[in-house]
């Protein structure tokens, strides 16, 4: 709780600078991750052979992982600490995006897209935590909405590197850019 309604709960002016671009840049890498499928799911399609519907079905099981995940980081939250949470949230997402780079059928990217959004779920409901106990209240607006203003940067960011990397190396590298987010949970 707040001792007043302008005062946040702990932190430092340091502390919530820090909270608030640390969360851009992780929700930043969220919103990129998401992305990433989308912008490459023409070529994925192509290259696999796979019918749309099974394409569909890939953006759904991120999908998925990103609602079990939702409901299970409070739990893990409240238990281990929201700073470790946040930090595997981020390491898991990026490293299991990373793999898929390594994939050769649709069920392995259908797996590893579902254990992704376990991670990708957990990341926005923690930094709103962070914001809430770092900033005040009269700024806490602000704040949050800076952050989630990364998302469109995420999204933009994954379809710059689309358009740079899958001509020349392929849709498999692209992948590779979601280790990105390891450096947010660094």
């Amino acid at each position: 709780m707040t001792s007043s309604s302008n005062t946040p709960v702990s932190g430092n002016k340091k502390t919530k600078w820090h909270v608030l671009f640390g969360g851009f840049f992780g929700y930043m890498f969220d919103a990129m991750d998401i992305l990433l499928l989308a912008v490459a799911m023409p070529v994925i399609i192509a290259d696999l052979g796979i019918s749309r519907a099974d394409g569909g079905l890939l953006a759904t099981a991120t999908m998925v992982g990103i609602g079990f995940s939702s409901i299970i980081v409070g739990w893990c939250a409240d238990t281990y600490g929201r700073r470790k949470t946040l930090f595997w949230s981020l390491i898991i997402f990026s490293v299991l995006t990373m793999a898929i780079a390594y994939t050769s059928t649709w069920f392995e990217i259908l797996v590893l897209r579902f254990l992704a959004g376990l991670g990708l779920g957990g990341v926005w409901s923690i930094i709103v935590s962070y914001i809430t106990e770092t900033w005040p209240a009269k700024q806490r607006g602000r704040a949050a909405s800076f952050v989630l203003s990364s998302f469109p940067v995420g999204a933009g960011l994954a379809a710059f590197l689309a358009y740079l990397i899958i001509p020349t190396f392929g849709w498999r590298a692209l992948f590779l850019c979601g280790g990105g987010a390891i450096i947010a949970a660094l």
